[in-house]
C-alpha cells in the first residue's frame, strides 16, 4: 500500500485491483488540506458547505488516475449520492472519512462519523422512508448497509425492507456502504 500525496491531499490508495481510496475530513480540513477561510466565512454567510467542491476535485483526480471519465452519466449520478452522504455527516457530525473501493464489477462508497448517530430503531425507519438522503441513495444502491446505535440495517436482493442485526459492542456514530455495477475493466 502506498500514500499518494497530490494537490495537498493524501489518498491511500492499494497497488491491485480492488482499488481503495480514503480520505478524512472535519470542519476545517480536506484530508491533509486545510480549507481557506475565505470559503468557510462563504459557508457561514450563504449556508452552504465546501464538501462538496473537495469531494469533485477528489473525484476527477481519482477517475483521472485510473483513466475513468469523471463525468460518465452512471458514475457521476454514484458520485451525487455519495456527495449527499458526506455532506450529511459534514453538517451533522462536522468530521468522518470517505471512501471508495473500485471492484471490478461495481464501485463501493462508504461515509463513517464519529457524532451521536441515531439510536432509535423508529427513528432510522422514519429517516429511510422520507424520500431525500439516505432514502434515495437505498432506493439507488444495488447493495447498502446503514450501521448506527448499535444495530445493521441492510438491504438484501430478494427481502422486503432491510435487514436489521444487532451489533456487538454497539456502533459510534454512523456508517454507510452503498455499491453501484459498474464494469470497471470493460
Amino acid at each position: 500500500m502506498e500514500i499518494k500525496r497530490g494537490g495537498g491531499r493524501s489518498v491511500e490508495q492499494c497497488e491491485m485491483v480492488p482499488k481503495r481510496y480514503s480520505v478524512g475530513f472535519d470542519v476545517n480540513h480536506f484530508g491533509d488540506e486545510e480549507i481557506p477561510i475565505s470559503v468557510m466565512l462563504f459557508q457561514q454567510r450563504y449556508g452552504s458547505t465546501w464538501i462538496p467542491g473537495e469531494i469533485n476535485e477528489w473525484w476527477e483526480r481519482i477517475c483521472r488516475e485510473n483513466g475513468y471519465k469523471s463525468n460518465d452519466s452512471k458514475l457521476d449520478k454514484m458520485v451525487y449520492h455519495f456527495i449527499e452522504l458526506a455532506r450529511n455527516a459534514h453538517q451533522y457530525a462536522g468530521s468522518g472519512e470517505l471512501s471508495i473501493l473500485f471492484e471490478s464489477d461495481q464501485v463501493v462508497f462508504e461515509v463513517s462519523d464519529n457524532g451521536e448517530g441515531i439510536e432509535s430503531e423508529a427513528e432510522v425507519k422514519i429517516i429511510l422512508s422520507m424520500g431525500h438522503g439516505l432514502c434515495e441513495v437505498k432506493k439507488f444502491a444495488d447493495t447498502f448497509l446503514l450501521e448506527t446505535g448499535g444495530r445493521r440495517y441492510e438491504k438484501i436482493k430478494g427481502k422486503k425492507g432491510l435487514v436489521v442485526a444487532v451489533v456487538p459492542g454497539g456502533t459510534k456514530g454512523l456508517r454507510v456502504r452503498f455499491s453501484k455495477k459498474y464494469k470497471i475493466n470493460g
